[in-house]
């Protein structure tokens, strides 16, 4: 299966890609998406098998852009959201490594002061991180315990609702600035936080709400992907766009 970068060098570092091909056109709370990271990563694919997430709500919609793209939508009043075990995640439970996380997003929401978890692996409290947008500023966030947690922002105004964009960030290390957010390849960091190493990151895996879970997403989302021990450049992140631009209908 092609998915448009998976011939460039740092799939070798991809430790998670749902591109949501596997879903039913009805799909149902409790059914399967597959990750499809592990067979095009040679380098994991004897330590762990694919990352298998569960649909949860009543409302999640699945279909094709005219493109063909498939992607999901979901509501958050539901709400809707994926989700996978601890102990079927640990690959992804990061605290001093280099990370990278994205995902494509077309938001139908972004009300002031609310939160719109796209990633979360966190108590919200001492353990963990998480990735979010609050209106239109998009949020990446490390918790240790006392408790403490540390916070990189982006610029206001770099997604907007009905409009798709590739949203992502990069955590490069515990120095002030090391850690970067990007929209459609770019950096649009406004607070490069000093993140201090989580002690640890055991809690369940959310995409498109937080650990309660709640805080969901509201509108489509597609391609969420993770990759360790590698902190993406603004060109990387931007060549992921490019590949896959034309499939959002963006030019």
């Amino acid at each position: 299966m092609s998915i448009g970068f998976d011939s460039l060098a740092r799939n070798l570092q991809l430790s998670l890609c749902l591109p949501f091909a596997d879903i039913t056109q009805v799909p149902a709370a409790g059914d399967l998406t597959h990750d499809f990271a592990k067979p095009m990563n040679p380098t994991t694919l004897a330590r762990e098998n694919w990352h298998t997430f569960t649909l949860a709500g009543a409302t999640i919609g699945w279909t094709n852009l005219v493109t063909g793209q498939p992607y999901i939508d979901l509501t958050r009043a539901t709400p809707d959201y994926l989700s996978c075990p601890n102990l079927s995640t640990e690959d992804l439970g990061f605290t001093s490594e280099l990370f990278s996380a994205g995902i494509w997003i077309n938001a139908d929401l972004m009300a002031a002061a609310t939160e719109y978890f796209l990633f979360s692996r966190s108590d919200n409290t001492d353990d963990g991180w998480d990735f979010k947008f609050v209106e239109d500023v998009l949020t990446f966030t490390t918790y240790q315990a006392g408790p403490a947690s540390q916070v990189s922002t982006s610029l206001a105004g770099k997604i907007v609702v009905g409009t798709w964009a590739l949203v992502g960030f990069s955590r490069g290390g515990t120095g002030l600035g090391d850690t970067r957010i990007h929209v459609n390849g770019p950096d649009v960091t406004a607070i490069g936080a000093a993140h201090t190493d989580p002690v640890a990151s055991a809690e369940i895996m959310y995409i498109g709400a937080d650990n309660t879970p709640g805080n969901g997403f509201d509108g489509k989302m597609d391609k969420p992907i993770i990759v360790a021990e590698k902190a993406l450049t603004a060109d990387e992140w931007y060549s992921i766009y490019l590949a896959d631009r034309k499939r959002f209908g963006l030019s």
